[in-house]
């Protein structure tokens, strides 16, 4: 099994937990199978277009890079090469040094919090600056501070 189907169906135990916790109506969504819990994705970004988290404990930093993954979880569905997506898990290393970001995979699914079947994937090289208020400007900012 992939570490990002395992590191998927830990985030599905977490919000049952959160919605255990909270009530909140998007917890209701998540499926009851019991998973491994090394997963804990936080919330950074709840707007009109996604709820956007990243998993704190798998963030990796090494010199002046940062390891994480990002998870969006879109309200509406989204499109990509044709192809419907509800989710995306993306695979981040920030570079504090140059401020810049690194996307070296992005995979997609067609349900939500990564459910449903894998309906694309990337692996990307591309390297880009960090936009101010985005989400990537946010974590810089936290895993960068002490650079």
């Amino acid at each position: 099994m992939s570490r990002l189907v395992i590191r998927a169906a830990n985030f599905l135990l977490n919000l049952l937990i959160n919605f255990i916790k909270n009530a909140s109506f998007f917890s209701l969504l998540v499926s009851t199978q019991t998973y491994a819990t090394d997963v804990n994705w936080i919330l950074i970004s709840n707007d009109e277009i996604a709820y956007v988290r990243y998993d704190i404990n798998h963030v990796i930093k090494s010199g002046s890079k940062v390891n994480l993954w990002i998870m969006f979880d879109y309200k509406k569905e989204h499109k990509i090469k044709n192809i419907s997506y509800n989710s995306k898990f993306v695979h981040a290393i920030i570079d504090c040094s140059s401020g810049r970001e690194t996307d070296d995979s992005i995979t997609y699914y067609s349900g939500i919090v990564g459910s449903g079947q894998k309906v694309f994937e990337e692996k990307l090289e591309e390297s880009y600056p960090f936009h101010p208020q985005s989400i990537t400007q946010l974590l810089a900012d936290k895993y960068c501070i002490s650079q």
